[in-house]
Order: C-alpha cells, then sequence, then structure tokens
C-alpha cells in the first residue's frame, strides 16, 4: 500500500517487490498472482538481494537487514549494526553480503552465520547503490556525488570516480564490465573500472535515474522520476525506446528469465514490459488491495476474493456489487465452487471457509493448514483439495460436517501455490514455490 522501492528475482523466477508499506511481496510474473507477503520490518523496504542459497535479504529504513527464506515465507535472521537506513545490497563473491546505508558507510556480513566482518568507511553522504565487478570489486555511489571501488576483501578504498553533479542512485554493470551510474543530475554515466575514466554520459531523462538494469541482450534500463523506462544501447550511447504507463517516479528495475523488464514504481504497481516491442504486458496491482481469486458460481454470478480480506459476489451482466462476505481474517487467495453451489474460500488466515451463496452465511471453518491457503480445487465426488505456504496438500471432505478431519495427501519442499484436477487421468497437478509441478495420480472413482 506504498511505493515500490525495491525488485529481486528469485532463482525459480518468482518477482520479490519491497516496498514502503514495510512488506515484501512474492509474485509469480506468468501469471501475476501475489503469492505470499513476507512481514517483519518496522520500515520502508529499500533493498533487496538473493543470496547463493536462494535466500532473499532485504535492507529497510528500520535500520537492519532481514535474511527471510522465500519458500516457507519464514524470516531467519535480523543483521544489526547500522546507525541509518538500509538504502542498498549486493552479493560478494563466495556469498558475503554488502549493505550501504544513511550512516555513509558500508558493511560487510557474513549472512550463514550473522556476523559482521568489515565497515568501509570513505563516503561523505548516504550511500544509496552497490555493484559487483567482473573482478570481485564492489563499487558504492553515494549523495557526496562520487562512486567509490573498494577491495572487499580488505576494506582497502582503491578508487574513487567522479562526474555526477548529483547524488548517485543506481549502479549496474554492463556484460563487458562497464559500470553503469544513474543519479539525480539525470544522466546516466559509463564508466571503465580499470582506469576510473569516464567514457560516456547519457542523457534524456527529465528527471531523477532511480534505478538501472541489464537486459540480456545488453540493452541498459533505466527508471526515473519523469515515470519513465529508456532502453539504452551503451555501445553506442543512443536512446533506443522510451517505455511510459507509470503515473509514479520508477523506482526499481528488475530483468524477468524470460527477458521481460519489470518496474515497480510509487503508484503502487508494478508493470511488465516486452522490451523487443515496448509493450506493457501486464499491470500488477497488490500492495493496495489487489483481486487474488475468481470463481464462477452456478446461477452465473462472479465471485471475487481479494487483500482486504472480504469475498464479493458480483453481477457480471449488470456488473453490481450483490453481496460481501466477512470472515476472513487475512487476505483471500483462493476460491472454489463446491458441487452443491457452495463456495469455498481459502486464505492468509490458514482456514478455508465455507459459505452459502445464496444467503452470503458462513457455513464452515476448516482449520489444519500452518500456513496461508493458496489453492483450491475440486475433486470427483466433491472433496476439496487445499495447498499451502506450509508446503502440503490436505484433502478435506465438505460433508462430512467435521471441520478440523483432513487427510495429508503429500508434502513438497515449497510452498504450494496452485492446484489443478485432470479428470481424463485422475490426475492432481500442484504447483509451488520452487517453479516445480508436482503430479499426483489418485484412485479413479
Amino acid at each position: 500500500s506504498g511505493w515500490v522501492m525495491a525488485l529481486a528475482v528469485l532463482p525459480g523466477g518468482q518477482l520479490a517487490s519491497g516496498a514502503d508499506d514495510r512488506t515484501i511481496k512474492l509474485w509469480d510474473p506468468a501469471s501475476g498472482q501475489l503469492q505470499a507477503t513476507l512481514e517483519g520490518h518496522s520500515g520502508s523496504v529499500l533493498a533487496l538481494a538473493v543470496l547463493p542459497g536462494g535466500q532473499l535479504a532485504s535492507g529497510a529504513d528500520d535500520r537492519t537487514i532481514k535474511i527471510w527464506d522465500p519458500a516457507s515465507g519464514q524470516l531467519q535472521a535480523t543483521l544489526e549494526g547500522h546507525s541509518g537506513s538500509v538504502w542498498a545490497l549486493a552479493v560478494l563473491p563466495g556469498g558475503r553480503l554488502a549493505s550501504g546505508a544513511g550512516d555513509r558507510t558500508i558493511k560487510i556480513w557474513d549472512p550463514a552465520g550473522g556476523q559482521l566482518q568489515a565497515t568501509l568507511e570513505g563516503h561523505s553522504g548516504s550511500v544509496w547503490a552497490l555493484a559487483v565487478l567482473p573482478g570481485g570489486q564492489l563499487a558504492s555511489g553515494a549523495s557526496d556525488r562520487t562512486i567509490k571501488l573498494w577491495d572487499p576483501a580488505s576494506g582497502q578504498l582503491q578508487a574513487t570516480l567522479e562526474g555526477h553533479s548529483g547524488w548517485v542512485m543506481a549502479l549496474a554493470v554492463l556484460p563487458g564490465g562497464q559500470l553503469a551510474s544513474g543519479a539525480s543530475d539525470r544522466t546516466i554515466k559509463l564508466w571503465d573500472p580499470a582506469s576510473g575514466q569516464l567514457q560516456a554520459t547519457l542523457e534524456g531523462h527529465s528527471d531523477w535515474v532511480m534505478a538501472l538494469a541489464v537486459l540480456p541482450g545488453g540493452q541498459l534500463a533505466s527508471g526515473a522520476g519523469d515515470r519513465t523506462i529508456k532502453l539504452w544501447d551503451p555501445a553506442s550511447g543512443q536512446l533506443q525506446a522510451t517505455l511510459e504507463g507509470h503515473s509514479g517516479w520508477v523506482m526499481a528495475l528488475a530483468v524477468l528469465p524470460g527477458g521481460q523488464l519489470a518496474s515497480g514504481a510509487d503508484d503502487r504497481t508494478i508493470k511488465l514490459w516486452d522490451p523487443a516491442s515496448g509493450q506493457l504486458q501486464a499491470t500488477l496491482e497488490g500492495h493496495s488491495a489487489s483481486v487474488l481469486a475468481l470463481a464462477v458460481l452456478p446461477g452465473g454470478q462472479l465471485a471475487s476474493g481479494a487483500g482486504d480480506r472480504t469475498i464479493k459476489l458480483w453481477d457480471p451482466a449488470g456488473g453490481q456489487l450483490q453481496a460481501t462476505l466477512e470472515g476472513h481474517s487475512g487476505s483471500v487467495r483462493a476460491l472454489a465452487v463446491l458441487p452443491g453451489g457452495q463456495l469455498a474460500s481459502g486464505a492468509d488466515d490458514r482456514t478455508i471457509k465455507l459459505w452459502d451463496p445464496a444467503g452470503g452465511q458462513l457455513q464452515a471453518t476448516l482449520e489444519g493448514h500452518s500456513g496461508s491457503v493458496r489453492a483450491l480445487a475440486v475433486l470427483p465426488g466433491g472433496q476439496l483439495a487445499s495447498g499451502a505456504s506450509d508446503r502440503t496438500i490436505k484433502l478435506w471432505d465438505p460433508a462430512s460436517g467435521e471441520p478440523e478431519s483432513s487427510q495429508l495427501l503429500f508434502v513438497a519442499d515449497a510452498a504450494i501455490t496452485a492446484l489443478a484436477f485432470l479428470h481424463a487421468t485422475s490426475t492432481l497437478v500442484a504447483g509451488d514455490a520452487s517453479g516445480r509441478l508436482h503430479w499426483l495420480r489418485l484412485p479413479g472413482p
């Protein structure tokens, strides 16, 4: 429900976003579905980085760095030591984590043990950006308008690059080893880290350059306060395209495995783009109160579940809202229609609720999961399958009247995010947060 400040791509292709609503959200870019919300920071989430083992590191306004397991959504560690907001994170060779902060320092951490190993001092302003060069050097950009190059092993400052007339807000490393920097002076500069020489200045933005990302073909993408994303050819310095669609500052960029470009902005949305055509492909809205699930009832009504913890029933023909079902204490993430016309809903409160859509009455609450219920599927005979962030799939008999009675069907290595039943082969297919599909053959009717 606030500005999107940071993006990162997890090993399985999930997209992580951090925002000033103090949360981190995990998304499936293919479907645009919100899969999990990680809560724990007491300040705006300003930076994200993925560690070699797949853990997610987040830096925030609360001056801490938190280490998360994206599969389970569990907080694993909190690193404390900075006396200012943590604005930037970067992963060094060997798996160490570097953090830059408003206290003008860079700190080097061992994420496994949670130990602070070194503090690099030299900037006279807040450290806004970090990047790791091919040789292992660490580059830092700060509000003192300089870029500094460090030897992380010894902690020694090796060079200071000067040329920007504003705060250095973003850094990226190009395929040939060049360093790109974006700043509040509205420019992007390309540097040779070996010599420290400025090689080119890219001009075109009309406001602060807030984010940079390198596309698979070597193009450089930049996001700025002018609400645009620009695509550049670093070799020639030519502007190749301008992507427009955001209604707020573009604060973060990330490249998805298939080459799509994701952008996060202070308009509270994440947009997915095809860089080749410049076309906007999807808009992900959820940091306010996104619609997370839809189902069609027997009479043709449309049911919608959302982050506002409610289910709404609509007349699609007239577009009229007919009823609001309230009872969940968490975001409603899944809906399914049972053979008798009952509506089942799964939510972040770890429960499944059964409703009578005609009367709007809650009829039963099924409890048994220890994580968010992310997916529902109806099996032949009326059984209900549920998948959750606790990595389990459970089978329920809604007609039994025993809300606490369930059968454990399967345990995965990651959160269950999707379920579908293939009637032709009596197979329940489950998708999990690691990108795997599990095919579970069930006894025939």
